[in-house]
């Protein structure tokens, strides 16, 4: 929610069209305490907000809310077996110089930035690949990857590779 208050008796906020050259009207003309109140909710959606490659191994990933990352389905899956390094989104390793590194660890001491640790060192460029394989053959019919969860809104991070099957999200390093 963003506020603005103004405690003044024209039921506006002092906040002015360049165009019109009027005051912006309160939503809640009077409100606590006799300010005008305008207030308007807003809604930052959960997304991946800053990528940072540190070294041969290791790279940050900032979300725009503290998430958790757990799996609740069959198997029970560690979350950094979902995550892997790669050439490309649906990498094919060893065929036409496509790769894929494992990622060892997850750490974050905030619950928004988190550190990705990969098995071995990473070429300069690639990508950071999480895939939704909680079901052994068949995935769901959603467009989520559904073990990253907001703390803030409860929404699951979208898959901006969106299957029938197994959703992956994918961003570069």
């Amino acid at each position: 929610m963003c506020y603005i208050t103004q405690g003044d008796e024209d039921d506006c906020v002092n906040v002015t069209s360049l165009d019109t050259g009027r005051k912006l009207p309160a939503t809640d003309p009077g409100g606590p305490d006799g300010y005008d109140v305008f207030a308007v909710s807003y809604h930052v959606p959960l997304k991946v907000t800053n990528v940072t490659k540190v070294n041969d191994t290791t790279v940050n990933v900032t979300f725009s809310h503290p998430i958790t990352m757990q799996h609740d389905c069959p198997g029970d899956i560690a979350p950094v077996a979902s995550w892997y390094f790669a050439d490309q989104p649906d990498p094919v390793p060893g065929v036409g110089g496509s790769w894929q590194v494992d990622v060892s660890s997850i750490t974050t001491a905030d619950n928004k930035t988190f550190t990705f640790t990969a098995a071995s060192a990473l070429p300069e460029t690639g990508l950071l690949r999480a895939t939704e394989n909680c079901y052994v053959s068949h995935g769901d019919d959603d467009p989520y990857i559904m073990f990253v969860t907001s703390l803030v809104t409860g929404e699951k991070l979208v898959a901006n590779r969106p299957a029938s099957g197994f959703d992956v999200f994918v961003v570069s390093y």
